[in-house]
């Protein structure tokens, strides 16, 4: 709990247009008291009780239901990257006149863009891949952000050098591309 300065007396200074906040010092029973020990122990989970049996779930909800409910997630991110492009300021000379021109350059998707964009982690989106009715839109997802990268890359909208070493984790190398 935090309180103002002016609330411990006297002792403390406070100007009228300042106001410290000084943290309420905590206090606790120590271990070795006999009521502490006492409530503690009233307390913990006693053998025998089967309170817990009788929720309705065990944990907090999936913030996706349905792989259906997934893959919309996952085409609005797609849609996103490509409606926001990153604009790059290029300067611009002619007939004298310098001007800043913003022109529009391919943002490269990525898994973890997409888990930030649907709210999830990246061990969420590792748990839904390994869950077996989500693996095929998981997959299928990252197959999509795969080809996007590759085809961006080779096209010379994004930087081969970058995007070659966001690919590696998919199981494809510079030595096991057959040209």
């Amino acid at each position: 709990m935090l309180r103002l300065a002016s609330d411990f007396g006297s002792d403390t200074e406070a100007c009228e247009h300042t106001r410290v906040y000084l943290r309420k010092p905590h206090i606790r029973a120590s271990s070795n008291s006999a009521t502490a020990r006492a409530e503690n122990k009233a307390t913990r989970f006693q053998p025998g009780n089967d309170r817990w049996k009788t929720r309705r779930s065990h944990g907090r909800r999936r913030i996706f239901d349905s792989p259906a409910a997934l893959m919309t997630a996952c085409e609005d991110y797609f849609e996103w990257v490509t409606d926001t492009p990153l604009m790059e300021a290029e300067t611009m000379k002619h007939r004298g006149v310098t001007s800043i021109m913003f022109v529009p350059r391919m943002r490269a998707m990525t898994v973890l863009g997409l888990c930030r964009h649907i709210g999830i982690g990246r061990s969420s989106w590792s748990d839904y891949k390994a869950r077996t009715d989500f693996s095929d839109t998981c997959e299928r997802v990252e197959n999509a952000i795969y080809c996007y990268k590759f085809e961006g890359a080779a096209a010379g909208m994004l930087n081969p050098n970058i995007i070659g070493w966001a690919i590696v984790p998919y199981g494809i190398s510079h030595t096991s591309v057959w040209l």
